[in-house]
Protein backbone atom coordinates (compact mmCIF):
# COMPACT_ATOMS: atom_id res chain seq x y z
CA UNK A 1 0.00 0.00 0.00
CA UNK A 2 2.77 2.42 0.90
CA UNK A 3 4.15 2.14 -2.63
CA UNK A 4 1.05 3.97 -3.87
CA UNK A 5 2.23 7.26 -2.34
CA UNK A 6 5.41 7.19 -4.42
CA UNK A 7 3.95 5.65 -7.57
CA UNK A 8 3.64 8.92 -9.52
CA UNK A 9 6.82 11.05 -9.61
CA UNK A 10 6.45 14.49 -8.04
CA UNK A 11 2.84 14.01 -6.90
CA UNK A 12 3.20 12.82 -3.32
CA UNK A 13 0.63 15.30 -1.92
CA UNK A 14 -2.03 14.38 -4.50
CA UNK A 15 -1.53 10.67 -3.83
CA UNK A 16 -1.58 11.18 -0.07
CA UNK A 17 -4.99 12.81 -0.48
CA UNK A 18 -6.20 9.88 -2.56
CA UNK A 19 -4.79 7.42 -0.03
CA UNK A 20 -6.69 9.15 2.77
CA UNK A 21 -9.91 8.77 0.80
CA UNK A 22 -9.17 5.08 0.32
CA UNK A 23 -8.39 4.51 4.01
CA UNK A 24 -11.56 6.34 5.05
CA UNK A 25 -13.60 3.63 3.27
CA UNK A 26 -15.60 6.44 1.66
CA UNK A 27 -14.22 6.59 -1.86
CA UNK A 28 -16.19 9.22 -3.84
CA UNK A 29 -18.06 7.92 -6.87
CA UNK A 30 -16.54 10.71 -9.01
CA UNK A 31 -13.27 12.62 -8.91
CA UNK A 32 -11.66 15.40 -10.93
CA UNK A 33 -7.90 15.22 -11.33
CA UNK A 34 -6.78 18.71 -12.30
CA UNK A 35 -3.35 20.12 -13.13
CA UNK A 36 -1.06 20.96 -16.02
CA UNK A 37 -0.79 18.49 -18.91
CA UNK A 38 2.02 16.02 -18.40
CA UNK A 39 1.99 15.91 -14.60
CA UNK A 40 0.91 12.28 -14.14
CA UNK A 41 -2.89 12.47 -13.83
CA UNK A 42 -3.49 9.46 -16.09
CA UNK A 43 -0.90 7.33 -14.28
CA UNK A 44 -2.44 8.35 -10.95
CA UNK A 45 -5.90 7.30 -12.17
CA UNK A 46 -4.59 3.82 -13.02
CA UNK A 47 -2.68 3.53 -9.75
CA UNK A 48 -5.80 4.56 -7.83
CA UNK A 49 -7.91 2.05 -9.75
CA UNK A 50 -5.47 -0.63 -8.62
CA UNK A 51 -5.36 0.63 -5.03
CA UNK A 52 -9.13 0.63 -4.46
CA UNK A 53 -9.34 -2.96 -5.72
CA UNK A 54 -6.20 -4.27 -4.04
CA UNK A 55 -7.91 -5.57 -0.88
CA UNK A 56 -10.35 -7.74 -2.79
CA UNK A 57 -8.06 -9.41 -5.29
CA UNK A 58 -5.55 -12.14 -4.48
CA UNK A 59 -3.71 -12.18 -7.82
CA UNK A 60 -2.31 -8.65 -7.64
CA UNK A 61 -0.02 -9.03 -10.65
CA UNK A 62 -2.88 -10.07 -12.93
CA UNK A 63 -5.15 -7.33 -11.56
CA UNK A 64 -2.51 -4.67 -12.14
CA UNK A 65 -1.83 -5.91 -15.65
CA UNK A 66 -5.48 -5.75 -16.65
CA UNK A 67 -5.96 -2.26 -15.19
CA UNK A 68 -2.81 -0.84 -16.77
CA UNK A 69 -3.72 -2.42 -20.11
CA UNK A 70 -7.02 -0.49 -19.80
CA UNK A 71 -9.03 -3.66 -20.27
CA UNK A 72 -12.78 -3.62 -20.05
CA UNK A 73 -14.66 -4.44 -17.89
CA UNK A 74 -11.99 -3.30 -15.40
CA UNK A 75 -11.41 0.16 -16.91
CA UNK A 76 -13.27 2.15 -19.53
CA UNK A 77 -11.09 4.83 -21.13
CA UNK A 78 -12.83 7.73 -22.89
CA UNK A 79 -10.85 10.27 -24.91
CA UNK A 80 -11.45 12.68 -27.82
CA UNK A 81 -12.41 11.06 -31.13
CA UNK A 82 -12.95 12.38 -34.67
CA UNK A 83 -16.43 12.48 -36.14
CA UNK A 84 -17.21 10.25 -39.10
CA UNK A 85 -18.82 11.39 -42.32
CA UNK A 86 -22.52 11.98 -41.73
CA UNK A 87 -22.21 10.95 -38.09
CA UNK A 88 -25.06 11.86 -35.73
CA UNK A 89 -25.05 12.02 -31.95
CA UNK A 90 -27.12 8.83 -31.77
CA UNK A 91 -24.55 6.83 -33.74
CA UNK A 92 -22.13 4.63 -31.77
CA UNK A 93 -18.77 6.42 -31.32
CA UNK A 94 -16.86 4.27 -33.84
CA UNK A 95 -19.58 3.30 -36.31
CA UNK A 96 -19.02 6.03 -38.94
CA UNK A 97 -15.24 6.12 -38.73
CA UNK A 98 -13.10 4.81 -41.59
CA UNK A 99 -10.81 1.78 -41.16
CA UNK A 100 -7.83 4.17 -41.34
CA UNK A 101 -9.23 6.29 -38.50
CA UNK A 102 -9.93 3.24 -36.36
CA UNK A 103 -6.41 1.97 -36.98
CA UNK A 104 -4.96 5.34 -35.96
CA UNK A 105 -7.05 5.32 -32.78
CA UNK A 106 -5.90 1.78 -31.97
CA UNK A 107 -2.24 2.72 -32.40
CA UNK A 108 -2.57 5.84 -30.25
CA UNK A 109 -4.36 3.90 -27.54
CA UNK A 110 -1.61 1.29 -27.56
CA UNK A 111 1.02 4.02 -27.15
CA UNK A 112 -0.90 5.36 -24.14
CA UNK A 113 -0.99 1.89 -22.61
CA UNK A 114 2.77 1.53 -23.02
CA UNK A 115 3.45 5.05 -21.70
CA UNK A 116 0.95 6.77 -19.36
CA UNK A 117 2.62 10.14 -20.08
CA UNK A 118 2.11 9.79 -23.82
CA UNK A 119 -0.20 12.45 -25.27
CA UNK A 120 -2.78 10.88 -27.58
CA UNK A 121 -2.81 12.76 -30.87
CA UNK A 122 -5.54 11.77 -33.33
CA UNK A 123 -6.28 13.88 -36.38
CA UNK A 124 -9.48 15.96 -36.04
CA UNK A 125 -10.19 14.50 -32.60
CA UNK A 126 -11.21 17.77 -30.97
CA UNK A 127 -14.12 16.75 -28.78
CA UNK A 128 -15.43 13.99 -26.56
CA UNK A 129 -18.52 12.65 -28.25
CA UNK A 130 -21.82 12.49 -26.45
CA UNK A 131 -22.10 8.96 -27.84
CA UNK A 132 -18.93 8.01 -25.94
CA UNK A 133 -20.58 9.15 -22.71
CA UNK A 134 -23.85 7.39 -23.52
CA UNK A 135 -21.81 4.26 -24.23
CA UNK A 136 -21.01 4.17 -20.50
CA UNK A 137 -24.50 2.74 -19.96
CA UNK A 138 -23.49 -0.41 -21.83
CA UNK A 139 -20.33 -0.66 -19.76
CA UNK A 140 -22.36 -0.34 -16.56
CA UNK A 141 -25.07 -2.77 -17.65
CA UNK A 142 -22.75 -5.77 -17.84
CA UNK A 143 -22.55 -7.32 -14.40
CA UNK A 144 -19.07 -8.17 -13.16
CA UNK A 145 -18.24 -9.07 -9.57
CA UNK A 146 -14.59 -10.02 -9.91
CA UNK A 147 -13.47 -6.64 -8.54
CA UNK A 148 -15.07 -4.17 -6.12
CA UNK A 149 -14.75 -1.04 -8.28
CA UNK A 150 -14.76 -0.58 -12.03
CA UNK A 151 -13.34 2.72 -13.21
CA UNK A 152 -14.30 5.12 -16.00
CA UNK A 153 -11.46 7.49 -16.97
CA UNK A 154 -12.37 10.53 -19.08
CA UNK A 155 -9.30 12.21 -20.55
CA UNK A 156 -9.37 15.91 -21.55
CA UNK A 157 -12.74 16.19 -19.84
CA UNK A 158 -12.76 19.97 -20.35
CA UNK A 159 -13.44 19.63 -24.08
CA UNK A 160 -16.83 18.06 -23.52
CA UNK A 161 -19.49 20.45 -24.80
CA UNK A 162 -22.58 21.22 -22.72
CA UNK A 163 -24.63 18.46 -24.34
CA UNK A 164 -21.96 15.89 -23.52
CA UNK A 165 -21.46 17.20 -19.99
CA UNK A 166 -25.18 17.06 -19.33
CA UNK A 167 -25.27 13.47 -20.56
CA UNK A 168 -22.49 12.66 -18.07
CA UNK A 169 -24.29 14.59 -15.36
CA UNK A 170 -27.29 12.26 -15.60
CA UNK A 171 -25.03 9.35 -14.69
CA UNK A 172 -23.28 11.27 -11.90
CA UNK A 173 -26.63 12.27 -10.37
CA UNK A 174 -27.56 8.60 -9.92
CA UNK A 175 -24.16 6.89 -9.83
CA UNK A 176 -24.20 3.13 -10.38
CA UNK A 177 -22.90 1.14 -7.44
CA UNK A 178 -19.35 -0.15 -7.80
CA UNK A 179 -18.26 2.42 -10.38
CA UNK A 180 -15.76 5.27 -9.97
CA UNK A 181 -15.55 8.11 -12.51
CA UNK A 182 -12.26 10.00 -12.86
CA UNK A 183 -12.21 13.14 -15.01
CA UNK A 184 -8.76 14.33 -16.11
CA UNK A 185 -8.42 18.00 -17.03
CA UNK A 186 -6.06 20.95 -17.12
CA UNK A 187 -8.99 23.38 -17.52
CA UNK A 188 -11.48 22.61 -14.75
CA UNK A 189 -13.14 25.98 -15.29
CA UNK A 190 -14.61 24.57 -18.53
CA UNK A 191 -16.61 21.98 -16.61
CA UNK A 192 -20.15 22.76 -15.49
CA UNK A 193 -20.62 23.80 -11.88
CA UNK A 194 -23.07 20.94 -11.48
CA UNK A 195 -20.32 18.49 -12.51
CA UNK A 196 -17.91 20.01 -9.97
CA UNK A 197 -20.55 19.72 -7.24
CA UNK A 198 -20.74 15.95 -7.76
CA UNK A 199 -17.00 15.31 -7.86
CA UNK A 200 -14.13 15.35 -5.39
CA UNK A 201 -11.26 17.43 -6.78
CA UNK A 202 -7.62 16.36 -6.48
CA UNK A 203 -5.03 18.93 -7.54
CA UNK A 204 -1.82 17.85 -9.26
CA UNK A 205 1.14 20.18 -8.86
CA UNK A 206 3.66 21.22 -11.53
CA UNK A 207 6.50 18.71 -11.40
CA UNK A 208 9.93 19.59 -10.00
CA UNK A 209 12.72 19.46 -12.55
CA UNK A 210 14.24 16.25 -11.16
CA UNK A 211 10.87 14.46 -11.45
CA UNK A 212 10.54 15.59 -15.07
CA UNK A 213 14.00 14.21 -15.76
CA UNK A 214 13.12 10.88 -14.16
CA UNK A 215 9.91 10.54 -16.21
CA UNK A 216 11.60 11.44 -19.49
CA UNK A 217 14.43 9.00 -18.93
CA UNK A 218 12.12 6.16 -17.86
CA UNK A 219 9.22 6.54 -20.26
CA UNK A 220 10.71 8.34 -23.28
CA UNK A 221 14.24 6.86 -23.23
CA UNK A 222 16.10 10.17 -23.65
CA UNK A 223 19.66 9.79 -22.43
CA UNK A 224 21.21 13.25 -22.83
CA UNK A 225 20.97 14.47 -19.24
CA UNK A 226 22.27 17.94 -20.07
CA UNK A 227 19.53 18.57 -22.61
CA UNK A 228 16.91 17.01 -20.34
CA UNK A 229 17.91 19.40 -17.54
CA UNK A 230 17.80 22.36 -19.93
CA UNK A 231 14.36 21.39 -21.24
CA UNK A 232 13.05 20.74 -17.72
CA UNK A 233 14.10 24.20 -16.60
CA UNK A 234 11.79 25.76 -19.21
CA UNK A 235 8.96 23.24 -18.84
CA UNK A 236 6.83 24.98 -16.19
CA UNK A 237 6.51 21.64 -14.43
CA UNK A 238 5.10 19.72 -17.41
CA UNK A 239 6.63 16.64 -18.99
CA UNK A 240 4.90 17.51 -22.28
CA UNK A 241 6.43 21.00 -22.36
CA UNK A 242 9.86 19.51 -21.75
CA UNK A 243 9.35 16.96 -24.52
CA UNK A 244 8.36 19.70 -26.96
CA UNK A 245 11.76 21.29 -26.37
CA UNK A 246 13.62 17.98 -26.60
CA UNK A 247 11.98 17.23 -29.93
CA UNK A 248 13.75 20.20 -31.54
CA UNK A 249 17.31 21.47 -31.50
CA UNK A 250 16.74 23.19 -28.17
CA UNK A 251 19.93 25.26 -28.15
CA UNK A 252 19.33 26.54 -31.68
CA UNK A 253 15.72 27.29 -30.77
CA UNK A 254 16.79 29.36 -27.75
CA UNK A 255 19.28 31.24 -29.96
CA UNK A 256 16.46 32.15 -32.35
CA UNK A 257 14.28 33.34 -29.46
CA UNK A 258 17.08 35.62 -28.24
CA UNK A 259 17.48 36.92 -31.80
CA UNK A 260 13.78 37.90 -31.93
CA UNK A 261 14.20 39.73 -28.63
CA UNK A 262 17.27 41.62 -29.80
CA UNK A 263 15.63 42.75 -33.05
CA UNK A 264 12.49 43.75 -31.15
CA UNK A 265 14.44 45.84 -28.64
CA UNK A 266 16.24 47.48 -31.55
CA UNK A 267 12.93 48.41 -33.18
CA UNK A 268 13.66 46.25 -36.23
CA UNK A 269 10.10 45.00 -36.55
CA UNK A 270 10.32 43.36 -39.95
CA UNK A 271 13.48 41.41 -39.08
CA UNK A 272 12.03 40.36 -35.71
CA UNK A 273 8.84 39.15 -37.42
CA UNK A 274 10.85 37.32 -40.09
CA UNK A 275 12.86 35.52 -37.40
CA UNK A 276 9.69 34.67 -35.48
CA UNK A 277 8.20 33.18 -38.67
CA UNK A 278 11.42 31.25 -39.23
CA UNK A 279 10.94 29.57 -35.85
CA UNK A 280 7.41 28.53 -36.77
CA UNK A 281 8.41 27.39 -40.27
CA UNK A 282 11.29 25.34 -38.88
CA UNK A 283 9.57 23.67 -35.93
CA UNK A 284 5.86 24.18 -36.57
CA UNK A 285 3.01 26.34 -35.37
CA UNK A 286 2.78 24.43 -32.09
CA UNK A 287 5.84 26.44 -31.01
CA UNK A 288 4.01 29.76 -31.16
CA UNK A 289 2.86 29.63 -27.55
CA UNK A 290 6.16 28.09 -26.46
CA UNK A 291 8.02 31.06 -27.96
CA UNK A 292 5.83 33.53 -26.09
CA UNK A 293 6.47 31.59 -22.88
CA UNK A 294 10.21 31.88 -23.49
CA UNK A 295 9.87 35.66 -23.90
CA UNK A 296 8.29 35.66 -20.46
CA UNK A 297 11.16 33.62 -19.05
CA UNK A 298 13.67 36.11 -20.45
CA UNK A 299 11.77 39.02 -18.89
CA UNK A 300 11.76 37.18 -15.55
CA UNK A 301 15.51 36.74 -15.81
CA UNK A 302 16.04 40.39 -16.73
CA UNK A 303 13.99 41.47 -13.71
CA UNK A 304 15.83 38.99 -11.49
CA UNK A 305 19.16 40.34 -12.69
CA UNK A 306 18.25 43.69 -11.18
CA UNK A 307 17.89 42.09 -7.76
CA UNK A 308 21.04 39.97 -8.06
CA UNK A 309 19.65 36.44 -8.49
CA UNK A 310 22.19 33.65 -8.92
CA UNK A 311 20.32 31.26 -11.20
CA UNK A 312 18.83 32.17 -14.57
CA UNK A 313 16.61 30.25 -16.96
CA UNK A 314 18.67 31.67 -19.84
CA UNK A 315 21.94 30.96 -18.04
CA UNK A 316 23.91 30.86 -21.29
CA UNK A 317 22.71 34.38 -22.13
CA UNK A 318 23.33 36.00 -18.75
CA UNK A 319 25.32 38.76 -20.41
CA UNK A 320 22.19 39.89 -22.32
CA UNK A 321 20.43 40.78 -19.05
CA UNK A 322 23.42 42.66 -17.72
CA UNK A 323 23.82 44.67 -20.93
CA UNK A 324 20.10 45.33 -21.11
CA UNK A 325 19.79 46.52 -17.52
CA UNK A 326 22.88 48.70 -17.74
CA UNK A 327 21.28 50.61 -20.60
CA UNK A 328 17.63 50.38 -19.58
CA UNK A 329 17.63 49.98 -15.82
CA UNK A 330 14.22 51.65 -15.44
CA UNK A 331 12.45 49.85 -18.30
CA UNK A 332 8.98 48.70 -17.11
CA UNK A 333 9.56 44.95 -17.36
CA UNK A 334 6.49 44.08 -15.27
CA UNK A 335 4.16 45.96 -17.61
CA UNK A 336 5.56 44.28 -20.69
CA UNK A 337 5.48 40.87 -18.96
CA UNK A 338 1.78 41.32 -18.16
CA UNK A 339 1.02 42.35 -21.73
CA UNK A 340 2.78 39.35 -23.29
CA UNK A 341 1.16 37.04 -20.75
CA UNK A 342 -2.16 38.47 -21.97
CA UNK A 343 -1.18 37.73 -25.59
CA UNK A 344 -0.24 34.18 -24.58
CA UNK A 345 -3.72 33.63 -23.17
CA UNK A 346 -5.21 35.30 -26.25
CA UNK A 347 -3.45 32.76 -28.48
CA UNK A 348 -5.80 30.10 -27.04
CA UNK A 349 -8.72 31.86 -28.78
CA UNK A 350 -9.57 32.44 -32.45
CA UNK A 351 -7.51 35.63 -32.70
CA UNK A 352 -5.10 35.67 -35.66
CA UNK A 353 -1.66 34.49 -34.51
CA UNK A 354 0.18 36.81 -36.90
CA UNK A 355 -1.58 39.75 -35.26
CA UNK A 356 -0.59 38.47 -31.82
CA UNK A 357 3.03 38.07 -32.97
CA UNK A 358 3.15 41.64 -34.32
CA UNK A 359 1.67 43.03 -31.11
CA UNK A 360 4.14 41.01 -29.04
CA UNK A 361 7.11 42.35 -31.00
CA UNK A 362 5.78 45.89 -30.73
CA UNK A 363 5.29 45.49 -26.98
CA UNK A 364 8.87 44.21 -26.58
CA UNK A 365 10.14 47.21 -28.52
CA UNK A 366 8.41 49.60 -26.11
CA UNK A 367 10.60 48.34 -23.23
CA UNK A 368 13.45 50.53 -24.46
CA UNK A 369 11.18 53.40 -25.45
CA UNK A 370 9.82 53.64 -21.92
CA UNK A 371 13.14 53.42 -20.13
Amino acid sequence: MNNFIDSVPGQKEALENLNRLFNSNRVPHALIFTGKPGTGKHLAALEFAHLINSKEKKDQEKLRSRIFNIEEPFVKFIFPLPRGKGEKNDDPPYEKLTPAQIDEIRKEREEKIKNPYYKINIEKANTIKVSSIRDIKKFVSFGYDEIKYRVVIISDAHIMNNITQNALLKTLEEPPEGFIFILLTDKPENLLTTIHSRCWTINFSPLPENAIGDVIEKYFKFENKQKIELAASFSEGSVLNALALLNVDIEKYLDEVITVLRYSFAGRFYTAQTTFNKILNTWGGDYFKQTLRLFLYWLRDAKGNRSGIDKYYFEKYKDTFEKFNSGFKNAPLEEVYSKIDYYLNLSETQVNLNLIALNTIFELSTVVLRK
